[in-house]
C-alpha cells in the first residue's frame, strides 16, 4: 500500500445538530494500518462511545450502539487494510460512513 509509518488524525470540521465532531486516529506500523481508534467527542470532551444515556436511546432502535459499532469498523480496517473494503454497520450508517470519510482523510497524509 506504500503507506509511511506514523499516526495520522482527521476530525470533522464542525459539531453536529447533536453537538458531536467525529475523529479518528490511524497508527501505521512496517507500512500497514496497525490500529485505529474512531469516536465523536462533544464541545465538553466526552466521548460518544462512554455516553451511556445515548447507548440506552439507540441500542433498542439501531440493535447497535456506538462503542460497539465503533469497535467493529476499527476491527474491520485492520483486518481488511483497506478503507474501500469496510462496510457500513446496520443501524449505524451515518457513523459508518463518516468513518470511512475520515480514514481517507487521515491515510492521505501516509502517502
Amino acid at each position: 500500500t506504500g503507506m509511511k509509518d506514523g499516526v495520522y488524525n482527521a476530525a470533522q470540521d464542525n459539531f453536529d445538530d447533536r453537538g458531536w465532531k467525529g475523529q479518528v486516529q490511524v497508527e501505521v506500523k512496517d507500512g500497514k494500518i496497525a490500529n485505529v481508534v474512531f469516536d465523536y467527542v462533544n464541545k465538553d470532551g466526552a466521548l460518544k462511545s462512554k455516553d451511556e444515556a445515548y447507548k440506552t436511546a439507540m441500542e433498542p432502535v439501531t440493535k447497535t450502539y456506538p462503542e460497539k459499532a465503533f469497535g467493529e469498523l476499527q476491527a474491520a480496517l485492520v483486518e481488511k487494510q483497506d478503507v474501500a473494503a469496510v462496510t457500513a454497520v446496520a443501524g449505524a450508517t451515518t457513523s459508518s460512513n463518516d468513518f470511512i470519510a475520515l480514514v481517507k482523510l487521515a491515510l492521505e497524509q501516509a502517502k
